[in-house]
């Protein structure tokens, strides 16, 4: 049953792949090292801005950190494929665009700026420049899918900043070995509605964006008969 809480943390049940990962030594999946001294001087934003422009890795900056973010693996990228076409598809021709794997989004809690794996904006992009670089500031729904490495920080690091930017309406991170999504939906007066959706039968809808979208599809050539479960939207 989903529960309704002012509370921004996630309820008290196991966390997915039960492991804990300091979050300066994030990196997708089992990708190259954190390229730092064990313990790295905090930087600015504005110094990590400078390094990634000069640096073909993609990264992410947290509390003065930077984090690597290495190559994903098979199941996660056709995952991030399945959910950017579905939203491709059901956005077309309305006020909304879907992006996947590349746009950074900066959240107003300490700066932190972040590449979600898919992510929806509606209208016109609020957009923060530096440089050639572009920072997204008014995202609708972002979708995170979980790696092994990643489940920690998705669940905890990342929703604490995500649930900071003023625009965003639901936040959904998605599993990788089972057909299960679970989200935070905002309601009135700042509250969260934490839920859970599973089942290739099951679909998830989207009232922010107008969007349903299937698991069935979601997982579609990913899990044992989910390539014949359904199409990509419900």
């Amino acid at each position: 049953m989903p529960i309704t809480t002012d509370d921004p943390t996630p309820p008290p049940e196991p966390k997915p792949y039960g492991r804990v990962i300091p979050r300066a030594y994030v990196v997708r999946e089992r990708a190259a090292e954190y390229r730092a001294s064990p313990d790295p001087a905090p930087i600015t934003f504005e110094d990590f801005l400078v390094m990634l422009e000069a640096s073909e890795e993609p990264s992410e900056f947290v509390e003065g950190q930077v984090v690597a973010m290495g190559p994903t693996s098979l199941k996660h990228g056709l995952i991030v494929s399945n959910i950017s076409d579905a939203l491709s598809g059901a956005l077309r021709g309305g006020p909304c665009r879907s992006l996947s794997q590349g746009m950074l989004v900066k959240a107003s809690h300490a700066d932190n700026a972040f590449l979600p794996d898919v992510l929806v904006f509606c209208g016109t992009a609020q957009l923060e420049r530096y440089r050639g670089m572009e920072l997204l500031l008014n995202p609708i729904v972002i979708f995170e899918v979980l790696s092994p490495s990643t489940a920690e920080y998705d669940h905890e690091t990342k929703w604490e900043s995500y649930r900071r930017i003023p625009t965003l309406q639901d936040y959904l991170m998605v599993w990788q070995d089972e057909p299960r999504v679970e989200r935070y939906t905002r309601h009135e007066g700042g509250l969260w509605m934490y839920s859970e959706t599973a089942g290739l039968d099951a679909s998830v809808h989207l009232e922010s964006i107008g969007t349903v979208l299937s698991l069935a599809g979601i997982y579609h050539d990913i899990l044992p008969s989910s390539s014949s479960a359904g199409d990509v939207n419900g």
